[in-house]
């Protein structure tokens, strides 16, 4: 059974963790206090991390030769064949599990799903949080904290913490919000005795302490390792994932290092500012104190294993890679470029074997912090493509319709919008098309309207996020509008007197569509010798109008929604969603689900989202109130297992011919299939452990499109960008 552990012991364990991590921090405290002191000692290096360690600025920025005598192939001279890394990697874990097995099936002690616990506050494409708890030797306890994403890929990325008490610090919650953004699930972990991890064993305060539990039959590398495939274990018996990837920084570097070395299902390994050879740690440029599990515990102490031997172990195999990042000006740990000097030769040693990749990567994108960077995350952790933002037709008259689309925006935001500029002026310059733009904060999406009536020229789009511009899309023109159209009614001359004249043409209509009827003159015209002899032209409609389609569609699911002849738009039109029967007042049926619309006509396609089932209609609006109401159409529940439907609608083509005219009737719109959501990858456990709750949860598919909201005021609003532009840019005006 496991042991309940008190708040006092729990206290305690907290007040007296001073591993050797803890005493640099207090020592740089210290330290900087004594330096703003010192008048006249001045230092090319920050402080908080000179002070500790007395570097020169050339620790960061170059290898003093004393770390170039080492002979690195000679510390992996066993490794030659791929038989000699699983040999390697076999008696690794026997010295880590001495006289107990791997833990290949042990299962968590407990499994809560949905957990209310909030690990790491504001998280955002979050589905929910499961929490998993763990018992192990010595009193020792792990907490394990799983984040499903709301769309999922089916791919489990670990982020294991280093030496703090939250998954938030060193980068974590801006790692954790990445990897979430792109469809990871991600585990995450904490080092024994941070956070959560407790334990009961008396004396022990923290990591320099447990080197009393090492004996012959038992190494204390157990406590820091088991919690990982416990949980995959899980993991593997409730859940479909089709790769398994891992990132830790300082101490959870040091623990993906070793943890990839050992366990060849990891593909990928990305440990930041986690170790260094031991050939490193010498002076001049020391890159850290280290604790016990990285250099006292007896597999290194002992040199029974080298790092450069787990950098190989990690890299090699079929579809494997590690790469090693190092933050160049790191406040804390492993700082510099002596990776270089280990680097080509641990890269040639893995492709020689014949599978897999190891490459390091210095990180100079800041300076003077512990941290993985979202310029680690974005160019080597989870590459991805540069954003992208288009617009068509490249050639447009004033007020026509044009259609702007954008992808690939994984660094969004609430912040984030596209925006029109003339092509050549600055991002500063936002006045020269009205305030024309819209929120984009989505990885994708697009916007068909009207482009207005800016001046004469060539214009393009922008795209933002709070952080400043990331793309630039086409340049487009756009043309002055003819001020003659070029459609004219056929006129019909007289032939003189008052005499009866014979029509021009009984001209039964040759439409290009089917209309419903022939439509045949019945009426002889006879011919008034004052009448100009121009006959009436069709009349146009003039009231304003709203549709959606399809008429049923289900949570999460695509719609396209029309408006037209809104002669009376103004700079606060927008339309708006409603349950069928809402007063206009009753604004948050649908967590304010909208879209300006301040053009003549315009449409736009996206997810209706996830409201309750039931009816529902748009509303469109000006400045003065409702115009115009649209057909009713039904949200449905999602169903469980997402399936591909397609609503297709019925063109019905009415055309009323007139004697004179062409007779050919303008066809309705082409009907919009539905998108298919993508389910997230929650499969039905196989395997409960004990647990809260059976762990058979399966997550609602939820498809999220651009977040467009509109305003109770009449106007549209989407996301308040930070940059240049005022809160107009999110909506096209």
């Amino acid at each position: 059974m496991p042991t309940i552990v008190s708040p006092s012991i729990r206290q305690r364990t907290t007040l007296l963790r001073f591993d050797n991590y803890k005493l640099v921090k207090l020592a740089v405290i210290l330290a900087s206090v004594l330096l703003a002191l010192s008048a006249t000692h001045q230092s090319l290096i920050p402080s908080h991390h000179a002070a500790a360690q007395a570097l020169d600025m050339s620790c960061y920025t170059s290898i003093d030769p004393s770390y170039t005598t080492t002979n690195v192939n000679s510390l992996i001279s066993g490794l030659n064949t791929p038989a000699d890394v699983q040999t390697r990697r076999g008696f690794v874990k026997s010295q880590i599990w001495r006289s107990n097995d791997f833990p290949s099936t042990v299962m968590p002690d407990k499994v809560t799903l949905n957990s209310t616990d909030i690990p790491v506050p504001g998280l955002q494409a979050l589905a929910a949080i499961d929490r998993l708890d763990i018992n192990m030797a010595y009193g020792f306890n792990a907490v394990v904290y799983i984040f499903h994403p709301t769309v999922s890929i089916n791919r489990l990325f670990i982020f294991h913490q280093g030496h703090s008490d939250t998954l938030s610090e060193h980068g974590g919650d801006t790692t954790i919000q990445y990897l979430l953004n792109h469809g990871y699930t991600v585990a995450g972990f904490y080092m024994p005795l941070w956070g959560p991890n407790t334990t009961t064993y008396p004396g022990i305060t923290g990591h320099n302490s447990m080197v009393v539990l090492e004996s012959p039959t038992f190494s204390p590398l157990e406590l820091f390792l088991n919690p990982i495939p416990i949980t995959l274990n899980y993991l593997r018996a409730n859940y479909a994932f089709t790769e398994y990837d891992m990132t830790g920084i300082s101490g959870g570097g040091w623990t993906t290092t070793l943890y990839a070395a050992i366990d060849p299902t990891i593909q990928q390994s990305f440990p930041v500012a986690g170790s260094y050879p031991m050939y490193l740690w010498a002076p001049p440029c020391p890159p850290g104190p280290g604790d016990y599990e990285q250099n006292g515990v007896s597999l290194f102490k002992d040199e029974l294993v080298d790092y450069t031997e787990l950098y190989v172990l990690a890299g090699y195999g079929a579809g494997r890679k590690m790469v090693q990042i190092n933050n160049q000006y790191d406040a804390c740990c492993f700082f510099g470029v002596l990776s270089y000097t280990y680097k080509d030769i641990i890269k040639n040693r893995v492709a020689q074997l014949g599978q897999g990749s190891f490459d390091v990567f210095i990180d100079d994108s800041f300076q003077w912090d512990h941290k993985i960077s979202t310029y680690a995350l974005s160019t080597v952790i989870v590459p991805e493509p540069a954003p992208s933002i288009t617009v068509s037709p490249v050639i447009v008259s004033q007020n026509a319709s044009i259609t702007v689309q954008w992808g690939s925006f994984a660094a969004y935001d609430s912040g984030s919008y596209w925006y029109m500029y003339r092509t050549g002026d600055p991002d500063s310059v936002t006045d020269c098309c009205g305030g024309y733009g819209l929120g984009a904060d989505a990885v994708s999406g697009s916007f068909t309207g009207s482009v207005n009536a800016p001046p004469p020229g060539t214009y393009e789009m922008r795209l933002f996020n709070s952080s400043g511009r990331v793309a630039l899309g086409n340049p487009f023109l756009v043309q002055a509008v003819t001020a003659t159209p070029t459609s004219t009614a056929a006129t019909t001359t007289p032939t003189g007197t008052a005499a009866t004249a014979s029509p021009t043409g009984t001209a039964t209509p040759t439409a290009s569509g089917t209309p419903a009827a022939t439509a045949t003159p019945t009426t002889t015209a006879t011919a008034t010798p004052t009448a100009s002899g121009t006959p009436a032209g069709t009349a146009t409609p003039t009231t304003a109008w709203i549709s959606v389609s399809p008429a049923t569609v289900s949570q999460n699911a695509s719609i396209t929604v029309q408006w037209g002849s809104f002669a009376t738009y103004d700079s606060g039109s927008y339309w708006y969603m409603y349950r069928t029967g809402d007063p206009d007042s009753a604004i948050n049926c649908c967590g304010g689900y909208g879209l300006g619309a301040n053009a003549v006509s315009g449409s736009f396609t996206g997810s209706v989202n996830a409201p309750p089932p039931g009816t529902y209609e748009m509303r469109l609006f000006n400045s003065g109130g409702r115009v115009a109401i649209s057909n009713s159409f039904t949200v449905q529940a999602a169903a469980a297992t997402p399936t591909s439907t397609a609503a297709t609608t019925t063109p019905t083509t009415t055309g009323t011919a007139t004697p004179t005219a062409s007779g050919t009737p303008a066809a309705t719109a082409t009907p919009i299939a539905t998108a298919t959501p993508s389910p997230t990858n929650r499969a039905t456990p196989t395997t409960t452990p004990t647990a809260t709750r059976s762990p058979t949860r399966t997550a609602t598919p939820m498809v999220s499109g651009p977040s467009l909201r509109a305003s109770t005021t009449g106007a549209a609003v989407g996301p308040s960008p930070t940059a240049t532009p005022s809160a107009t840019a999110a909506s096209p005006r």
